[in-house]
């Protein structure tokens, strides 16, 4: 493009469901500030809008800072510090103690005893309550400055009735604890909250990395959209299961976004190229209400997508997204981390390079832990 201003599409963060995860979307966030990119916009589903919300809430000094301490609260104790075992019984250990427990800073068993909500209620439906995520929360968000709107931050939740979207967005209405929780409720392991009379579960049950709803906004120009997925469907059949469910997870919710791309890629070619054919048309052509209905779906912007699909090694022993042991958290960190570095920097040059042109491309790439295993 010699001889033309680089383009400065406004930047997207997407960041999926995916419970421990999660720690992925920490790794490439602090390295999105090292490397001095900021998004002005976070969109995000259960933990995917736990990060983008303590990062959005915290002062730009101190979210790597923030960050960091939800996931060294988050981390389970190394079994090998106490025992002689191999890394997998490790893990074993690790995930088991996720499903009977939890970590005291995230979840609790929801015992019988520990809600006034009455027998029968649809707070009693999970089998750990998110109480302590809210005291997690009250402590690392700041949701004065979350409400300020100098990173919008749009979190989806699920209504458990209607089985619809929920959209909070601190754009429109604003983003409050119980809309964090409520997007985190993925029945039936986490309990749902009521929210204005609606019980509303896991964003992750509608739309587990949001992109639609990013793109959906019609306003601006051009746009850089980087998906963070913490499920990739290509693997192989399970031998165990422990690796049955965590693949179950993969293929549910890795397939659901990647249909929602390709979606979004046909819908951008579409818009593209009637908002084309509208400057062809004859003068009063579009005075047919018909044909005016059909111009007005059209959209001259360009809309870049990337997707950056998260791996666990391949000889982990299963249910990797409960396995919230201090290693395998730190694997996610960096390969986050790495993600951006070798993933997001160079797309990113490459679309500020690009032409101008209505549209939307879409990019896919995996990036995977088994080389930081």
């Amino acid at each position: 493009m010699s001889g033309a201003a680089a383009r400065d599409p406004a930047l997207a963060l997407v960041l999926s469901g995916g419970v421990a995860l999660g720690a992925f979307h920490a790794g490439a966030l602090v390295a999105m500030g090292e490397a001095g990119l900021e998004p002005g916009w976070l969109a995000g589903s259960s933990i995917g809008a736990v990060v983008a919300a303590i990062h959005a809430g915290s002062p730009p000094g101190e979210r790597a800072a923030r960050l960091a301490a939800f996931w060294r609260r988050a981390a389970a104790p190394d079994l090998r510090a106490f025992l002689p075992v191999p890394p997998q019984a490790a893990q074993l250990w690790s995930v088991a103690t996720a499903q009977v427990a939890g970590p005291p800073s995230l979840y609790a068993p929801n015992l019988p005893g520990a809600t006034l909500l009455p027998l029968g209620s649809p707070g009693r439906s999970g089998r750990f309550s998110l109480e302590p995520l809210r005291r997690t929360l009250g402590e690392l968000v700041d949701f004065g400055r979350l409400g300020s709107g100098e990173v919008r931050l749009t979190v989806v939740a699920t209504d458990l009735a209607s089985g619809d979207p929920v959209v909070f967005d601190t754009a429109r209405g604003g983003v409050t604890m119980d809309h964090l929780l409520a997007s985190s409720g993925f029945v039936p392991d986490f309990a749902p909250t009521c929210v204005d009379g609606r019980w509303l579960g896991d964003g992750g049950l509608s739309h587990n990395a949001p992109v639609a709803t990013v793109l959906e906004d019609g306003a601006g120009g051009d746009l850089a959209c980087v998906v963070l997925d913490l499920f990739e469907p290509p693997g192989i059949p399970p031998d165990s299961l422990a690796r049955a469910q965590e693949r179950r997870y993969d293929l549910l919710f890795g397939n659901q976004t990647r249909l929602a791309l390709e979606a979004a890629r046909r819908e951008g070619e579409l818009r593209a190229a009637i908002s084309l054919l509208a400057k062809s048309l004859p003068p009063g052509a579009g005075a047919d209400p018909a044909t005016r209905e059909l111009l007005a779906l059209g959209r001259a912007r360009r809309a870049d997508l990337l997707r950056l699909a998260y791996a666990d090694p391949a000889d982990d022993v299963g249910m990797t997204s409960y396995d919230f042991g201090g290693a395998a958290l730190s694997r996610r960190w960096e390969a986050g981390a790495r993600a951006v570095r070798d993933g997001l920097v160079p797309w990113l040059a490459g679309v500020r390079a690009a032409p101008t042109l209505p549209g939307t491309t879409l990019e896919e790439r995996r990036v995977s832990a088994a080389a930081l295993a």
